[in-house]
């Protein structure tokens, strides 16, 4: 099979986007489930992820390309996978969710300016209006929040921190995506930073392994739902699309997981969310549409 062709990337770019944005809404639907803390959860869904797509791999009989392949982008999308993951978490405890979501939902306006540079993508008023949008929308569900006092400035800086690492994570993997099959690109990248994340669990004395039936079904829920069938796809998108288009649809992990909770565990969801929601997905159609910009490679 030729190596540029995985097999993944028979699905169009769009229903690519489609199946991760519902695959990663999922992830706040088991957390919400288990007693372990992000961190933790972030490890375990990493770390059991890698089988599975080695397993997919070896079903759908993917070409394994040797290990300096695309080994610098690999590494660098793993180290900041886990710095987006870490940051993240740490910003949860310095600042309410809804604020720190707005920080660490920053990444599409930084990739746009950074794209639009490179000339990668365009500076056209759907592109900008998208972007645009779908940030409003965040802020407008966080707006209570971001209007009290009090807020943690070491809080804020964490969670741009996260949309940096995020940045970071996408341009990588954009490039890796050109150099690997999605696959072998995602389980590799997965390992690097699950080997990061639990290097910092082990340090600060935390559990690795899950220690109920409970917390391993969780984890491999996690594993299966929004890394298999969510964040991978949206890697896989990064073949066809400029990382601004791609992370710009992972804030539908906003609206999505909002309304997963509500149906599953009956939690109502925050006041302003139909409209802070309509933004984001308005913006996330606006940027789709005018993104079908292939990448330089």
């Amino acid at each position: 099979m030729n190596e540029r062709t995985a097999p993944a990337h028979r699905l169009g770019p769009t229903l690519l986007l489609s199946i991760g944005i519902l695959g990663i809404s999922t992830a706040t639907l088991w957390a919400k489930q288990s007693d372990a803390g992000a961190s933790e959860l972030a490890f375990r869904r990493l770390i059991l992820t890698v089988p599975i797509l080695w397993l997919i791999s070896r079903g759908r009989g993917t070409t394994n390309p040797p290990f300096a392949r695309g080994r610098a982008p690999v590494f660098w999308s793993g180290v900041c996978l886990a710095i987006h993951f870490s940051a993240y978490f740490a910003s949860l405890e310095r600042l309410p969710a809804a604020v720190s979501l707005v920080f660490v939902s920053m990444h599409p306006v930084l990739l746009l300016f950074i794209e639009g540079a490179r000339r990668v993508v365009k500076f056209d008023a759907r592109r900008v209006v998208g972007v645009l949008l779908s940030i409003a929308g965040s802020v407008w569900l966080g707006r209570e929040e971001l209007l009290r006092e009090g807020g943690s400035v070491s809080g804020i800086l964490l969670g741009l921190l996260s949309a940096l690492a995020m940045v970071g994570y996408l341009l990588a993997g954009r490039s890796a995506n050109l150099l690997l099959p999605a696959q072998v690109y995602a389980r590799r990248s997965y390992g690097v930073a699950a080997c990061w994340l639990g290097i910092g669990l082990f340090s600060s004395g935390r559990s690795l392994v899950p220690e109920s039936a409970n917390e391993w079904r969780i984890a491999a829920l996690l594993a299966i739902f929004p890394t298999v069938l969510g964040h991978t796809p949206m890697n896989a998108a990064l073949r066809h699309l400029p990382a601004t288009v791609v992370s710009t649809a992972f804030l539908g992990e906003v609206v999505g997981a909002s309304i997963l909770v509500w149906i599953f565990l009956d939690e109502v969801p925050p006041e302003g969310f139909w409209l802070g929601g309509a933004a984001i997905a308005l913006g996330i159609l606006l940027v789709t549409l005018g993104g079908r910009t292939r990448p330089k490679e």
